[in-house]
């Protein structure tokens, strides 16, 4: 057999089954760069975020109408007994949202109670009813009259208005003229509990008393010779 026989009966060489042909390998600036993220707004989300604004915007609106209808009104700060004396910080201001029924007074009236007497008893807290502050009248032939008492001229326990008491003729010191003034108890109402004086050493007291014992009883409190007593009762 000939050179050029052998050449053409010579079968091609077959690669091996499992050679595996390498990938390109990526280059450093395709490494780097992530693929792009592609984003997706959804309508629904829109449409929410759309209506939470607006309800929020709503119920601020109706928050600031309900609090701009609201009337200010005259409050209780503190229990106030029935002829107490009203103080700069016995009342305070509040709003209301309704008051069609609820007595009050409104607050611009506040200043004008300053100084008035408690009508009746008023608990703290309590929105101020109207008519229960001002001037106290005096039944028909009764005095009002101020007292300034040193301690021991008067209990140590708690004075209310309208607690009975008698006012004892105190003997004047020793070496002064005997007043004019008998011994007899005179019989009284207090017209307001008892306050601590300015000079921190008396209290002051509103007392009712029949006309006819009045003089009398500024006499004896000018001089000092008066003591209170708490009646039974």
């Amino acid at each position: 057999m000939s050179v050029g026989e052998r050449v053409r009966q010579a079968k091609p060489r077959r690669a091996p089954e499992n050679t595996v042909t390498p990938a390109p390998r990526a280059t450093d600036e395709q490494t780097l760069q992530p693929a792009p993220v592609r984003t997706r707004r959804s309508p629904r989300l829109i449409a929410l975020g759309v209506l939470a604004v607006t309800l929020g915007g709503l119920g601020a609106a109706a928050l600031f109408d309900r609090v701009a209808e609201q009337e200010q009104v005259v409050v209780v700060t503190g229990d106030l007994p029935r002829g107490a004396t009203i103080g700069v910080e016995d009342l305070g201001v509040t709003g209301l949202g309704s008051t069609a029924s609820i007595s009050h007074v409104p607050a611009a009236e506040l200043d004008q109670l300053i100084g008035q007497t408690a009508l009746i008893d008023l608990a703290g807290g309590s929105v101020l009813p109207a008519g229960a502050i001002g001037a106290q009248d005096l039944a028909p032939g009764d005095s009002r009259l101020g007292l300034r008492l040193l301690p021991g001229r008067l209990p140590t326990g708690p004075l209310t208005p309208g607690d009975r008491v008698s006012l004892i003729p105190v003997p004047p010191p020793s070496g002064e003229t005997e007043a004019t003034t008998t011994g007899v108890p005179i019989t009284a109402v207090v017209a307001s509990a008892p306050t601590l004086a300015p000079d921190q050493s008396s209290w002051l007291v509103d007392v009712e008393v029949p006309e006819r014992y009045a003089g009398q009883v500024a006499e004896l409190a000018a001089t000092d010779r008066v003591a209170l007593v708490r009646e039974g009762g």
